[in-house]
């Protein structure tokens, strides 16, 4: 799933797209160091948002924990004017923007942070976290933190080529070797049957940057989009990778970017290869010498 969850219920996370329990999707964040936990109802429940206290990313916040007290027309420049103009009439008007989202039904809440020069100027937690429990949005409320659960399964795969386990040359067939002999599509919105065969083996470096030929359902069109649609992401690792191997690239290994299912491939592989589940491979190697303790692909009960 590609939206941030600002709504729980019953301790999960409510109205993201569901995924495999595989790779990188999965992660939220939370209190304390980085993310988060992640809920997965035995299977991928979509991506994470981020937390960093102290930092410019979207962050869940208390209402009343705005570490500058003052009210936000008093807060001064928030960029230098030597940096751009800008004053605390952009930090108000966006504030109003939220509200609005939140009042219009867009949103269901939203936390926001402005950091600036090393000095939080303004936090800002608007709307529910749980509208029907009336629960409101915290400084700590945990979020999925999207996307940004890919870098995270790429450093763990770099801390493996470090380690030489693994290198960004080599074709991912050594490990998936459910991808091995791809077919790619003739005409990337044609028909599935319509192909040739691939010029050479995807690697790991495809996946890493996205140039493998994957796809996601929603970055492709045609025949290609609603086969990939029909792939079960509630569905362990090893059943989701062999149905996206029966379906054709959309383009040749390295030839261009498509947004795809590559990080979640990148995810099978750093599990195969250090033998164990990806979100232990993540606390062992990522969370825990991060000091991250509230990051994971499970919300604790």
């Amino acid at each position: 799933g590609q939206e941030i969850c600002g709504n729980t219920r019953d301790g999960r996370c409510v109205g993201d797209v569901a995924g495999p329990g595989l790779d990188d999707h999965g992660l939220v964040g939370g209190r304390g160091h980085g993310f988060g936990r992640v809920d997965e109802a035995g299977a991928h429940v979509g991506e994470v948002g981020t937390q960093r206290h102290g930092s410019g990313d979207v962050a869940a916040g208390r209402q009343t924990a705005r570490q500058d007290d003052r009210p936000v027309e008093e807060v001064p420049h928030l960029i230098d004017q030597g940096e751009g103009v800008d004053d605390a009439g952009m930090a108000a008007r966006a504030v109003g923007h939220q509200d609005q989202a939140v009042d219009t039904g867009l949103l269901s809440g939203a936390v926001t942070m402005v950091w600036h020069h090393g000095e939080v100027l303004q936090v800002n937690a608007i709307g529910h976290r749980d509208i029907e429990a009336g629960l409101p949005m915290t400084r700590d409320t945990i979020f999925r933190i999207a996307s940004m659960t890919k870098p995270v399964t790429v450093a763990a795969a770099l801390a493996l080529a470090d380690e030489g386990k693994l290198r960004l040359a080599d074709p991912i067939s050594r490990w998936v070797p459910e991808l091995e002999g791809m077919r790619v599509l003739a005409d990337p919105t044609g028909p599935l049957t319509d192909t040739t065969p691939a010029d050479r083996p995807i690697t790991v470096e495809d996946l890493m940057t996205h140039r493998s030929g994957l796809a996601y359902a929603f970055s492709v069109a045609g025949p290609i989009s609603k086969a990939y649609a029909h792939v079960s992401l509630r569905q362990d690792q090893d059943h989701w990778l062999a149905e996206v191997a029966e379906l054709p690239l959309v383009h040749q290994p390295g030839e261009r970017l498509t947004y795809s299912h590559s990080t979640e491939v990148l995810g099978i592989v750093v599990s195969r290869i250090e033998g164990k589940p990806l979100h232990t491979v993540l606390d062992e190697r990522i969370f825990a010498p991060l000091g991250m303790a509230d990051t994971g692909f499970f919300i604790a009960p």
